[in-house]
């Protein structure tokens, strides 16, 4: 004859908190695991966000300055970042010599002279890891800004008008003199005419 026994609930009841409490624990690090992919470009494990999230370090050249601009914001657990110059045949120097933030995502170069060529890096740093080299680079060789040839036009066009103005000016006041000087005979009293007429200079040559 088969007897049953019955087991109390409460036997299925203790594990729960146990089950319960090892999730809590376990949670974190898998909020972690799920996250770790936006850790660091670095990372092996990180994924390849899409080319406009992410962009390297690029330089612009201008006149007397270099503009340089990058945007690693994509990544949590960048803290800060540090550039770095150097010049042809020199060593890489820290540039400006302080910790960039970690929003930031440009910087504009003035101590630069025109003509010369520049090389930048960027560095990172990584919580928990410290500063880390892209081992990327950026060149640069400020210059001025061409001259603008359709100005340069305009301006030749604007003084080769003002000569020709200046030049008929000139002429039309000889023009004004000349007609001035001239004594018309109907302006004169009769008086004066008659003078002018007595005194005209005599033609030898005639007979």
């Amino acid at each position: 004859m088969c007897t049953s026994t019955e087991i109390p609930v409460q036997a299925y009841r203790r594990p729960l908190p146990l089950i319960a409490g090892a999730l809590l624990l376990l949670l974190p690090g898998l909020l972690a695991c799920a996250d770790r992919t936006r850790q660091n470009p670095l990372d092996p494990e990180a994924d390849a966000p899409d080319r406009w999230v992410v962009r390297p370090l690029q330089a612009l050249a201008g006149d007397g300055e270099v503009r340089l601009t990058w945007d690693y914001t994509y990544y949590r657990d960048i803290s800060g970042y540090y550039l770095y110059r150097r010049e042809t045949g020199a060593n890489f120097r820290r540039h400006p010599d302080r910790r960039l933030a970690a929003d930031t995502t440009e910087y504009t170069d003035l101590e630069v002279s025109n003509g010369v060529e520049y090389e930048y890096r960027l560095d990172l740093v990584v919580e928990g890891e410290g500063q880390r080299s892209l081992e990327i680079t950026a060149r640069a060789t400020p210059a001025p800004a061409p001259e603008d040839d359709d100005k340069q036009d305009h301006d030749e066009r604007d003084d080769d008008d003002q000569d020709h103005d200046d030049q008929d000016h000139d002429e039309q006041d000889d023009d004004d003199q000349v007609e001035g000087s001239r004594l018309r005979s109907d302006l004169l009293p009769s008086g004066l005419h008659r003078t002018i007429t007595l005194f005209r200079p005599i033609d030898r040559n005639r007979t």
